[in-house]
């Protein structure tokens, strides 16, 4: 698939931050530096929501030992510095899950997330993957809709699921 049909199922909006992305010089890969990653996720996590990452950098090293094909990080780059990343799990052939986005926000300018996001879907088509889950867009433990994350991942032309949990106490 040719990536002009993986944007035109993005708003306009997103597609012009892609662009822009481009015209900055920013791009996308696949990394192994989840040091420089974890680094970007804690300022973020910290910053944006004085939290930390559920998993250290350690563990996430050793999962990548563990299943190196299954944990990926991919990476947007600007000048060979990562300013932006996600970590994708590999839930089944058919399925990539997006456990941890983070940015540089000194750079949000240049809208690297687009880029790196847009970059994922191209290796998940790629793949023959049918389906690339973005994760959660709720704070406190699912009480609260986060909008503006909602939103943003709206723009790349993904579509909302609602789960519900069940208990069963016995």
């Amino acid at each position: 698939i040719k990536k002009e049909e993986i944007l035109s199922s993005f708003s306009g909006k997103c597609r012009n931050m892609v662009r822009q992305a481009e015209r900055h010089s920013v791009s996308a890969s696949e990394t192994q530096d989840f040091a420089a990653f974890w680094a970007l996720l804690e300022a973020t996590l910290t910053a944006r929501h004085s939290a930390k990452p559920t998993h250290t950098l350690t563990e996430i090293q050793n999962l990548v030992k563990i299943a190196p094909s299954h944990v990926r990080l991919f990476g947007a780059f600007l000048q060979q510095k990562m300013i932006a990343g996600t970590v994708v799990i590999t839930l089944n052939d058919g399925a990539l899950y997006t456990l941890y986005m983070a940015q540089d926000y000194e750079k949000s300018d240049l809208h690297p997330m687009h880029c790196v996001l847009t970059h994922v879907m191209s290796v998940a088509i790629a793949e023959g993957r049918k389906v690339l889950h973005l994760g959660v867009s709720t704070e406190d433990g699912g009480r609260k809709v986060n909008e503006g994350l909602f939103f943003f991942k709206e723009s790349f032309g993904c579509k909302p699921v609602r789960r519900e949990s069940w208990s069963v106490f016995l």
